[in-house]
C-alpha cells in the first residue's frame, strides 16, 4: 500500500458488485441508518462449476490452489467477503468449514464462513460450486429493519422493511422501483483514472481489507480454529 501511494499508482481492484445499483442502494440504506444497528448479514453465492466441470485447459488454474489461492470460496466468495467488509466495518474473528463434496477438483468446492465484527454484527458467507438450482440471496438484519436482494428474471428483487419508513397503507414495506445509477465499470474507471486522475470506486485499501478477511477465513477453515484480527 505504501509503494502504491509513494509511486502515485492508479490502483483498482476488480469488484464488480461495487458498481451494481442494488448494492449501492443497500449501502445507502445502511449509511442512512434505516435498518438501525445491523446485527446479522447472510449471503450466498454459488453456481454449478464443479457439477458441470467448467474448468479445464486455459481455465484449469481456477482449481490449482498454488495459482488461484483457493477454490470456490476464493473464486466466488471474494465478492461477498468484500461486501460484508464494506458494509459492516472491521472484522473481529472468523470461523469456517470447508469441504470437497463433488471430488471433481482437488480444492474446496463448498465453504461457509462466519465472521464476527467489532460492531458485534455477525455475517455468514455461504459459497459453492455444487449448486444446480436455487437463489443466491443477500440479507441484512438490523434492530429497526431488514433488507434483502436476490436475482430475478427482470432484474434484482429488493425488499426493504424499516420501522422508519412508510409506503402507502403498508407500514414499512417497500420494493424500490428506482435505484441509484451505477457508475462505469471498474475497468473504465481505471482507464479514466490513468487519463485524468479521477477517483475510482475501489482502491488499494479495499484490496488489503479483502485479502486480510479472505486469508483469515481460509486459515480458519484449513486449520479448524477461530482466527482473530
Amino acid at each position: 500500500m505504501r509503494a502504491v501511494e509513494d509511486a502515485g499508482i492508479r490502483f483498482v481492484i476488480s469488484l464488480p458488485s461495487r458498481v451494481r445499483p442494488e448494492i449501492l442502494f443497500a449501502k445507502r440504506i445502511l449509511d442512512m441508518g434505516y435498518l438501525g444497528e445491523v446485527t446479522h448479514m447472510r449471503t450466498r453465492i454459488a453456481h454449478m462449476a464443479a457439477l458441470d466441470r467448467w474448468f479445464s485447459g486455459g481455465s484449469a488454474w481456477f482449481t490449482e490452489e498454488e495459482k488461484a489461492g483457493g477454490g470456490a470460496f476464493f473464486d466466488l466468495g471474494c465478492h461477498r467477503i468484500d461486501l460484508i467488509r464494506w458494509f459492516l466495518g472491521e472484522p473481529a474473528s472468523a470461523v469456517a468449514q470447508m469441504t470437497n463434496s463433488s471430488q471433481v477438483y482437488e480444492i474446496d468446492d463448498s465453504m461457509v464462513a462466519v465472521v464476527t465484527f467489532r460492531s458485534r454484527a455477525i455475517a455468514m458467507v455461504d459459497v459453492s460450486w455444487v449448486h444446480r438450482y436455487g437463489p443466491n440471496p443477500l440479507e441484512i438484519y438490523g434492530t429497526d429493519g431488514y433488507l434483502s436482494i436476490d436475482a430475478a428474471p427482470n432484474g434484482p428483487k429488493i425488499q426493504l422493511i424499516s420501522g422508519q419508513l412508510k409506503a402507502g397503507d403498508i407500514q414499512g414495506y417497500i420494493s424500490p422501483s428506482s435505484l441509484p445509477p451505477g457508475p462505469p465499470s471498474l475497468m473504465h474507471q481505471w482507464i479514466s483514472a490513468i487519463k485524468d486522475g479521477s477517483v475510482c470506486s475501489t482502491n488499494v485499501y479495499d484490496g488489503w481489507n479483502l485479502v486480510q478477511l479472505m486469508e483469515g477465513c481460509y486459515t480458519a477453515g484449513r486449520e479448524g480454529r477461530e482466527v482473530t484480527f
